[in-house]
This record gives structure tokens, C-alpha cells and sequence, in this order.
């Protein structure tokens, strides 16, 4: 029988313009058959009142606020530093435009009871409010040079934890020894693959990260608006990933590849130039001149 007294669970919500999906995040955190679990908001210079709605509404959570928009991965790092310094055993990330199942709390923790091995875990997430998975799992390829979301449907029929490559921060639930003896995200990226940095990292010192299919989240899809400013993050955060994590005898292929998607988008600025294009190019030249920074 396990005892959950004996943990001390945080559950840290970055917030920036969350507006009312943020409500709904922490009435499912709320709703938790885990009632002693710690809730941390930190927010990036938010505008919308989302603040102040969970200041009101939600007077039990710890509430940080950024003087700036600081970024996902270093804005959960003032969250987890604080967790930390709060005794916390174990760290659940989860998005504010996302919710949790009342069980999947139970779950995560049994499992990694269950098996110490794991360092970092998930739930099945799932689209909206549908029965649609959208996260089962992170496959890595290096030769595509892409980090991508299984969403297989059978993922909901297993019954016990599975391994993935890695786990993404929408609903990222990890012990304390993982931010201890891996360290916490690494904060040059602003947005998108710090987790798959994370996880990565994890793996390198013996830990694994799983899927607990028992455990459940859904997460609301941002519109295609919100989705064509994040273009310029995956460009260049994914070029940093790839560039630090390719395995040495196949990094030629990786600098053949950035050499092929530059001329492609080259291409494509010069017969159909649009927004999403020039995003792109930006974050190409973004990345040539932060490397040239670098060497200087």
C-alpha cells in the first residue's frame, strides 16, 4: 500500500494571457484526489486579467509574476526552484490551456513508485474535450531531424506505463532527483523542445521517461493564428536541439539538412512569400547569427 501522505506534490502552471482556460486548469488541479498538492502560478507579464481572476478565485496558489514574458522554460524554472526550496517530492507542469483527470495525479505517483527507474512521466493526452489523443508518447528522429507526438489510439487500451523518448511540458510529471541531478530546462529555449532537451538529458543519466495510460489530460488546440507566431520558436529552438543532441557521426547530415531547408525556404520566398515563409527565415538567419556570436 502505498502512502501519497508522504509526498509533497507541486503543480506549476506558467501563465501568460491564459484568460479563462487558466480557470479551468485550476479547478481540474483543485478537483485532484490528492488534496495536499501545492499550486504555483507563474505568470509572464500578463494583460488579460488571468492574474488577477486566479488571485481572486484561486487564493490557496502561490502566485510569482514576471516583470517580462520570460519564456516557458525559464519562467517553470522560477517554479520548480521554488518547489524545490518548498521540500517538493515530485513537480507536475501542466499548461494553462490544459486539464487533468481527478485520478491521473494517483496514477503518475504509483507508477513511479512502482518502478524507480522513472524519472519523468505523462498522461495520455488528449484534443479539446474529444476522445482524440494527441500525446501517447515523443519519437525523436534524427534523421528527419524532427521531435514528434505519437498519437496512437491503442496508446488508451494499455494497462501498464510504457517507455517514450521523451515527454512533452504540457503535462510533465517529474520527481525531484530529476531537477537535481539533470538540472532544470535550459533556458535558451524561449518557447518549444525544452522539454525534449529535459528528457533527454533525463535518459543520459539513467532515468526513463513514460507514458502512464491510466492518467489522463486534455489540452486545447491554440487557433491557426496563435499557431503561425510559434512557427519562428520550432524553427530555430529545433535547429539548437538537433545541433546539440545529433550523435557525432551523423552530424555532417544534419549541416547537408539546414543547408537544404535553407535553400527550400529560399525558394519559397521567392515564388510565394507569406508570413509563415518569412518566420522561417527568420529564425534561420536568428540561428546562423547567434552561432557566429558564439565563435566570436
Amino acid at each position: 500500500m502505498i502512502n501519497f501522505m508522504r509526498e509533497k506534490p507541486f503543480v506549476i502552471i506558467v501563465n501568460y494571457n491564459g484568460g479563462q482556460l487558466l480557470r479551468r486548469a485550476l479547478k481540474s488541479v483543485y478537483a485532484l484526489r490528492i488534496d495536499h498538492v501545492e499550486v504555483v502560478i507563474i505568470d509572464n507579464a500578463s494583460r488579460d486579467g488571468s492574474l488577477e481572476m486566479c488571485r481572486r478565485n484561486f487564493s490557496r496558489a502561490h502566485t510569482i509574476c514576471n516583470t517580462e514574458n520570460i519564456g516557458f522554460g525559464a519562467a517553470a524554472n522560477v517554479g520548480i526552484r521554488f518547489a524545490l526550496e518548498h521540500n517538493a517530492t515530485h513537480i507536475l507542469l501542466l499548461n494553462p490551456d490544459a486539464t487533468i483527470g481527478p485520478n491521473s495525479l494517483t496514477y503518475l505517483l504509483r507508477a513511479m513508485h512502482e518502478d524507480e527507474k522513472i524519472g519523468i512521466a505523462s498522461p495520455i493526452i488528449f484534443k479539446g474535450h474529444s476522445k482524440e489523443v494527441w500525446f501517447a508518447g515523443g519519437k525523436i528522429s534524427f534523421a528527419r531531424f524532427r521531435a514528434t507526438h505519437r498519437n496512437d489510439e491503442y496508446a488508451v487500451g494499455i494497462k501498464n506505463p510504457y517507455n517514450t523518448q521523451f515527454i512533452t511540458g504540457c503535462a510533465l510529471f517529474a520527481k525531484k532527483e530529476v531537477f537535481k541531478e539533470v538540472g532544470l530546462f535550459d533556458e535558451r529555449y524561449f518557447l518549444y523542445y525544452e522539454d525534449a532537451d529535459l528528457s533527454l538529458r533525463a535518459r543520459h543519466k539513467g532515468f526513463s521517461c513514460a507514458i502512464v495510460p491510466q492518467a489522463h489530460a486534455w489540452h486545447d488546440e491554440v487557433s491557426e493564428k496563435e499557431n503561425q507566431k510559434k512557427i519562428y520558436w520550432l524553427v530555430l529552438n529545433g535547429l539548437r536541439f538537433f545541433q546539440v543532441h545529433t550523435p557525432f557521426f551523423i552530424k555532417p547530415w544534419f549541416y547537408l539538412h539546414l543547408l537544404l531547408r535553407r535553400l527550400k525556404n529560399a525558394f519559397q520566398m521567392r515564388m510565394t512569400p507569406n508570413a509563415t515563409h518569412k518566420m522561417i527565415a527568420q529564425a534561420f538567419h536568428d540561428y546562423a547569427q547567434r552561432n557566429k556570436s558564439k565563435e566570436n
